[in-house]
């Protein structure tokens, strides 16, 4: 029997420690971003899974979006105070860009998608 706890690798980056974890449900999510935080995490970045129907698109590619829509689960909650538009999460566009970047530099198919509804 497992011990339900979601499996966390490490890996490291010149200086730089990474941890890496699958995490299906906000609830399993918080508790790993929480333990980051408390160990002294600066910078916490979610990479996710997603549906789309863009026919370019393929099982297993890279997506680097610019703008997301989420209602569901705990995500309700994240921008409570802000009104209608809590749902939409923005990316950090200097992050967003340096990512592309390092994907062209090493040949990596990618979809940068920078749709916004507004």
């Amino acid at each position: 029997m497992g011990h339900g706890l979601t499996p966390l690798r490490t890996f490291t980056v010149g200086e730089s420690l990474y941890w890496y974890a699958v995490c299906f449900g906000g609830a399993m999510l918080s508790q790993i971003t929480h333990l980051a935080c408390a160990l002294g995490s600066k910078v916490n970045i979610l990479i996710g899974t997603c549906g789309g129907l863009d026919p370019a698109a393929d099982s297993g590619d890279l997506i680097v979006p610019s703008y997301s829509n989420a209602d569901e689960s705990t995500t309700r909650v994240y921008r409570r105070d802000l009104g209608p538009d809590r749902n939409d999460h923005r990316a950090d566009p200097y992050l967003a860009q340096r990512i592309v970047e390092a994907l062209s530099e090493h040949h990596r198919p990618y979809h940068h998608l920078s749709s916004d509804p507004r």
